[in-house]
C-alpha cells in the first residue's frame, strides 16, 4: 500500500521542519509538499490528491481556520491543526479536525494524532459495506447489497437469491425494489430484479427480450417492458453496439 501523502502548511520553515521529524516515525505516511500560507496551500489541494495536511493556525494572507473553511469537500484532506496559541481548539473542531497540536509538539502527542488519523483513513478507505434487512418471518437478516444476486416475486414473497443464502422475503416486490439502488441493480421483469455485478452474460432474444445468465448459473428472460432500460444498461456498460450479447468473466 501507498503511503498517505501528506501536506505540511505553516509560515515558519523550523515548524515545517519540526513536523517533517516527527513523521519519520511514521512511514506509512509521506511528506509530498510544503506550503508557507494558507494561499499556496489552497492552490496545491486544488491540484493534489492528498490524505493528510498539518495547517499552522496563524499565517498570513490566509489563516489555517479559513484555509478550511474554503476547502471543498470532495478536495479537502482531513486536518491537524498545529499553533502556538491554545485558544483555537473549539473553533478547529467546529471545521472537522482530526486533532490540535500546540508548539512545541510533544512527541507522544503527535503519535496520538497520527494514530487518530491513521484509523480515519483506513475507514475512508474502507467502507462499511451498505445494507438491507430482510424478513423472512422468522428472522431479520442484514444482508450486504454486493452478496445479493437476484430476486424473484413468488406468490406474496419475494424468494431473494445471495451468493451464499436464498431468503424467502415477506415483502413486495416494489418494497424490495425500492430499496436497491438503481445504479447497482436492474429490473428485468415485472417479477424479477438482478444485480448489475451478478449477470455473467446475457443474449438477445426475439421480441425484445433478453437471456441473462447469472453468476450462479441461473438463468432469467426478461419481459419486452423492460427492454429499454436493459438496453441502455448495456450502451453504458459495453462499448459498441447495445443490441449485441454481453459476456463478463
Amino acid at each position: 500500500m501507498s503511503p498517505y501523502r501528506v501536506l505540511i502548511v505553516d509560515d515558519e520553515p523550523l515548524a515545517r521542519l519540526g513536523v517533517e521529524q516527527h513523521l519519520q516515525r511514521h512511514p506509512d505516511f509521506a511528506v509530498v509538499q510544503q506550503a508557507i500560507n494558507g494561499v499556496q496551500a489552497l492552490e496545491i489541494i486544488s491540484q493534489l490528491p492528498l490524505d493528510l495536511a498539518f495547517i499552522d493556525i496563524r499565517m498570513p494572507e490566509l489563516s489555517g481556520l479559513e484555509l478550511a473553511t474554503q476547502l471543498t469537500s470532495q478536495a479537502m484532506p482531513r486536518i491537524i491543526f498545529i499553533t502556538a496559541y491554545d485558544q483555537h481548539a473549539i473553533e478547529a473542531f467546529r471545521v472537522d479536525a482530526l486533532d490540535y497540536l500546540l508548539k512545541p509538539i510533544d512527541p507522544d502527542d503527535f503519535d496520538q494524532a497520527i494514530s487518530k488519523a491513521r484509523v480515519a483513513l483506513q475507514r475512508q478507505d474502507n467502507p462499511p459495506a451498505k445494507t438491507i434487512c430482510i424478513n423472512d418471518s422468522k428472522q431479520i437478516h442484514r444482508l450486504p447489497l454486493c452478496d445479493i444476486l437476484y430476486a424473484v416475486s413468488q406468490g406474496n414473497y419475494v424468494q431473494v437469491v445471495c451468493r451464499q443464502m436464498s431468503i424467502m422475503a415477506r415483502l413486495t416486490h416494489v418494497e424490495l425494489g425500492n430499496s436497491l439502488p438503481d445504479n447497482e441493480f436492474i429490473k428485468i421483469s415485472r417479477s424479477c430484479t438482478v444485480a448489475k455485478n451478478g449477470v455473467k452474460n446475457m443474449q438477445p432474444l426475439c421480441n425484445q427480450r433478453f437471456l441473462l445468465q447469472m453468476s450462479d448459473g441461473s438463468k432469467m428472460t426478461s419481459s419486452r417492458k423492460y427492454w429499454r432500460s436493459i438496453k441502455a444498461w448495456i450502451s453504458e456498460d459495453q462499448p459498441g453496439p447495445a443490441d449485441r450479447g454481453i459476456t463478463r468473466s
